[in-house]
């Protein structure tokens, strides 16, 4: 049977430092804009499946803003934003698949993976992965869109190998991947 995203969220929330409460949110915010599909109905089968590209989108929503409220299309954007150039850890074409790959990557495939930095009045974002040991590469994404009617959330945001690897263990063994 299929797992549901929102039976996840207490692991997650511990890794992320928020609450399950407020990660449902940020699922319900993305469930509205379309960003994730929900199964219609009540009872088990229904909701949000947790996927590694359902997974992603709730991270990167997270990684957005602490705010669940403030969750709208800038989101969806950043979750779709392309890479300048192809991304030689992940061959992802976009940012939330990106992301999802590393979820679904076994833990020594994993290794290389360095952080991934959202700035957030860009929308755009840094996937850093080390090509040697003492060598660190970089993919850039961005979502080319104008940002000049919003208000700005000028921080950046990181996210480090160390969560994200946990992250995805969690989210492997859920899964039996």
């Amino acid at each position: 049977m299929e797992i549901g995203l929102k039976s996840f969220l207490p692991k997650l929330a511990g890794r992320l430092q928020t609450t399950p409460g407020s990660l449902y949110e940020y699922q319900r915010r993305l469930v509205a804009l379309g960003v994730v599909r929900q199964r219609k109905g009540k009872g088990p089968g229904t909701g949000v499946r947790l996927t590694a590209e359902n997974l992603a989108a709730l991270i990167l929503s997270q990684m957005f803003t602490e705010n669940p409220s403030l969750v709208d299309e800038r989101v969806k954007w950043l979750c779709k934003s392309t890479p300048m150039e192809k991304c030689a850890f992940t061959g992802a074409a976009t940012l939330r698949e990106a992301v999802a790959r590393i979820l679904l990557m076994p833990g020594i495939e994993r290794r290389p993976f360095h952080r991934l930095v959202v700035y957030r009045d860009q929308l755009e974002s840094t996937l850093y992965f080390q090509t040697a040991p003492s060598s660190i590469a970089k993919t850039f994404f961005e979502a080319g869109r104008n940002l000049a009617e919003y208000t700005p959330i000028s921080t950046i945001r990181e996210l480090r190998h160390t969560p994200l690897f946990d992250i995805a263990g969690d989210f492997q063994s859920e899964v039996g991947a």
